[in-house]
């Protein structure tokens, strides 16, 4: 009896140290990126710092409206871009939400946001003649992705 003691304690204590040596912990990543900083807590076995670091610079040249060369940007100049997953992804998922609220949600409605200054663009004159004249350039049904 005291052998099956002792060679279940043993047994027990490689357990335990197999398991604590597996085990989790937490790490802090910080970094720059859209011209801020980020800083991420997590629990992991190991670092996720390049996993990290390659999901937002996918994203940055994907949806970065900052980034002149992201896909996003280029689309918005209407240039001839191949259109990454994220994007795709991005832009499937919107005009879902736009035929689901009648187009209350609605990509295309940066030339009404800008014009009112809410943009990129500085505030122009807000009459009834140039909203008609932006209209030729906003509706959600007009946009889609060839390929």
């Amino acid at each position: 009896m005291k052998v099956e003691r002792k060679l279940l304690s043993i047994l027990l204590v490689f357990f335990l140290l197999a398991v604590s040596c597996t085990s989790k912990r937490y790490h802090k990543e910080s970094g720059e990126i859209f011209h801020t900083t980020f800083h991420i807590k997590y629990e992991a076995k190991s670092s996720l710092y390049d996993s990290i670091q390659y999901e937002l610079q996918r994203f940055d040249n994907s949806l970065n409206l900052f980034n002149e060369q992201a896909v996003i940007a280029r689309v918005n100049r209407n240039e001839q871009v191949e259109a990454d997953e994220l994007f795709t992804t991005v832009f499937n998922r919107s005009m879902e939400i736009a035929a689901l609220t009648g187009g209350m949600f609605d990509i295309t409605s940066a030339p009404y946001i800008n014009l009112w200054g809410f943009g990129f663009q500085h505030a122009g004159e807000v009459t009834p003649e140039t909203i008609d004249s932006l209209s030729d350039f906003v509706g959600y049904r007009k946009v889609r992705l060839n390929g």
